[in-house]
């Protein structure tokens, strides 16, 4: 174990525990490494005491993304095709 870590112990429900379970394997990742992205993405959030709505973030970014294809579509049609293969590209290589 790296001596920087700490051991703690977390309830979970079984369904909160399934999906942590399934998240890990999904991603070849152990369940300690799924939790402490859980952890690193949505702490910040707490300790500033913001809520988190995930259907509104989820909402807002297909919002921007509905906007942005019917502007590229109409402005620069030559790229449109491109571009979500350029995405899946940047995906892969950025946040793999």
């Amino acid at each position: 174990m790296n001596a920087n870590r700490q051991v703690i112990a977390v309830r979970l429900t079984p369904a909160e525990r399934a999906a942590l379970d399934s998240a890990a394997k999904a991603r070849g990742k152990s369940v300690s490494e799924c939790l402490r992205l859980a952890v690193g993405f949505g702490l910040p959030f707490v300790q500033n005491a913001h809520g988190l709505d995930l259907y509104r973030l989820i909402a807002n970014i297909e919002y921007q993304q509905a906007a942005l294809e019917i502007i590229i579509k109409r402005d620069h049609p030559e790229v449109a095709d491109r571009l979500l293969d350029l995405a899946v590209e940047r995906v892969e290589k950025f946040h793999a």
